[in-house]
């Protein structure tokens, strides 16, 4: 039964054929080779050249020793010029001759460039090949492919002059260049012939390798039944055979490792359905600490939001935490208060322990509220409006008591002065001479001073709850109601009204009355007051008065009257008179 098998790394795989190091390695042995061999054939040639060339010089020099002798002797400069420039022209492997004398001055001189003049060699003032020519010793030197020989000249047992010849190298770099050419044609061929063998030992020797990487390749991919060849040269057959002991062995491991690993998925789909419900019951776990989380950091910002001060103890009355409001009333900081007993903010004296013990016995059951006294950081105490509740876990036991404190100074000073200011307000309710009635929006009277009672005639507890109108006359209680509707819809009617009751006795009393509004904190009418006055007093003297000004308006008119008949009577009696005298 085929199983995947992951292939071979790529950084493991052999990177080249067997063919490519056989011809790689059987060219560069041959390149090696020739190489050797080369340089072995270069070097003896140029032994050969060496030893025939200094041959040469010596045989010339013995040559043209006499002849040069007696020139030198005579100082026949122009022989010498002569003898040196036909020799320098007369053989293709010399390049120059210099004859000198013994002293070191120059004789005469020709190369090939300069037959007649005189050719600057590296030996001109070469002291060591002059010294050893004085003494009658011959100085040879080969360098770069040229060879040069300084010898002495003799005549008789006495050295005369010196004489250098210098040798070109032509006929060795001849001789060198046909060494090269023919062994790189040779080793062209033995390349040949070696990379013809390589391949052909490669595919002969790699063939049995091939078939068994081509069964190994197949036994990686999976195929355990892939047949092995075990032919060819010994250790081709013995790596097949290992080859072969490798795949039944992999066959046994693969039964082997089937049933393990059914075993091991068994095991492992048991494991991750135990794992699932870790997972479940773990985030269930997870978002139930989230949501506690979000909770308690919620509760945090909520403690912080709010204006109260808020501190939690432990059942010893350590401090374990206060909100910024605590730091902001008390004066302390959280690093300062933290850890300290809740005694602290206690007004010392004898009642500090009874009243923390009290508080505590009672909050142990219940909650516990009431006002008591605290004390600030500086010293100052403050009355505060106090409530403590225990703290207890999901078990009922009390781990810690929470209290929540508001400073009720600036409170009870409002207070005392709400009171103060009602009292004298009631005082002067009560006291007033005119009478004063408290209405709500619809003109139901809520409350009325002694006062209202003996103009109306009712006591309060008979007219309180009542509308207005009931005391009024009809005319009266419409007049009330359409200056109310007027106030009410933003109108401004007469602020000073005249209207009639009617007494609890029958009597109809006269009454003067002015109104305003009551407001609350934001400006909102709530409700209104009226201030009424008796009105029966003053009626009556209007009345009177008014009487008195009709009489003496009719006195007024009856003089006037008498007057004007006393005028007229005038003016009638005068024509008389004028008419009795005429007759």
């Amino acid at each position: 039964m085929p199983i995947a098998i992951s292939k071979m790394p790529k950084a493991l795989r052999p990177p080249w054929s067997i063919a490519a190091v056989l011809t790689i390695s059987m060219v560069g042995i041959i390149a090696v080779l020739m190489a050797l061999l080369t340089v072995v054939d270069i070097r003896r040639e140029r032994a050969f050249f060496r030893d025939d060339q200094q041959e040469r010089g010596v045989l010339l020099v013995g040559g043209l020793t006499e002849t040069l002798a007696n020139h030198i002797y005579f100082n026949d400069v122009d022989a010498l010029r002569d003898i040196s420039s036909m020799a320098v022209q007369s053989r293709t492997d010399l390049d120059y001759i210099q004859m000198w004398a013994v002293a070191g001055s120059l004789l005469a001189a020709s190369s090939k460039d300069n037959p007649q003049k005189e050719y600057p060699t590296f030996l001109a003032d070469d002291s060591f090949g002059f010294e050893s020519a004085r003494n009658g010793i011959s100085t040879p030197k080969f360098q770069d492919n040229q060879f040069q020989l300084t010898s002495p000249i003799y005549a008789g047992p006495d050295v005369v002059g010196i004489i250098q010849l210098g040798f070109n190298s032509a006929a060795l770099d001849g001789e060198l260049r046909s060494i090269l050419i023919q062994h790189t044609w040779q080793a062209l061929v033995l390349i040949a012939i070696g990379v013809v063998l390589s391949y052909l030992m490669a595919r002969y020797a790699s063939k049995p390798l091939r078939e068994i990487s081509a069964s190994a390749a197949e036994i990686g991919q999976g195929n355990l039944d892939a047949p092995v060849p075990m032919r060819g040269a010994r250790e081709t057959a013995e790596l097949g055979r290992s080859l072969t002991k490798m795949r039944d062995d992999l066959r046994v491991l693969y039964n082997d490792l089937e049933a393990r690993v059914e075993s091991r998925t068994s095991d492992l789909a048991e494991a991750s359905g135990r794992l699932m419900v870790e997972v479940s019951e773990r985030k269930a776990a997870e978002e139930t600490l989230s949501h506690r989380n979000r909770e308690m950091e919620q509760h945090s910002l909520a403690l912080e939001s709010i204006g109260d001060s808020v501190n939690f103890v432990d059942l010893e009355g350590n401090i374990q935490f206060v909100n910024s409001a605590f730091e902001q009333i008390y004066g302390y900081t959280s690093k300062e208060i933290v850890g300290r007993h809740i005694g602290m903010v206690v007004p010392p004296g004898d009642a500090r322990e009874e009243e923390i013990r009290r508080i505590g016995d009672s909050t142990y059951h219940s909650i516990w509220s009431g006002e008591t006294v605290r004390i600030r950081k500086d010293g100052e105490e403050f009355r505060v409006h106090l409530t403590v509740a225990p703290v207890r876990d999901r078990s009922g036991q009390v781990l810690g008591f929470v209290g929540v404190s508001q400073d009720i100074t600036e409170r009870k000073r409002a207070e005392e002065a709400l009171r103060e200011a009602e009292e004298r307000y009631r005082l002067i309710f009560e006291n007033a001479r005119d009478a004063i009635m408290i209405f709500d929006l619809n003109s139901t009277i809520v409350s009325m001073n002694p006062e209202a009672e003996l103009m109306t005639g009712y006591p309060a507890q008979e007219l309180v709850g009542q509308r207005a109108t009931v005391y009024l006359t009809p005319e009266s209680a419409r007049r009330v109601e359409e200056s109310m509707r007027m106030w009410l819809a933003g109108e401004r009617p007469a602020r000073t009204i005249e209207c009639e009751g009617v007494r609890k006795d029958g009597v109809v009393v006269p009454f003067e009355g002015r109104t305003q509004f009551i407001r609350d904190d934001e400006g909102n009418p709530v409700g209104y007051q009226g201030i009424f006055r008796d009105i029966t007093e003053r009626k009556r003297a209007e009345a009177e008065r008014r009487t008195l000004e009709i009489r003496a308006l009719a006195q007024s008119k009856l003089a006037t009257l008498g007057e004007v008949a006393t005028g007229v009577a005038h003016e009638i009696n005068q024509p008389l008179t004028y008419i009795s005298s005429m007759i």
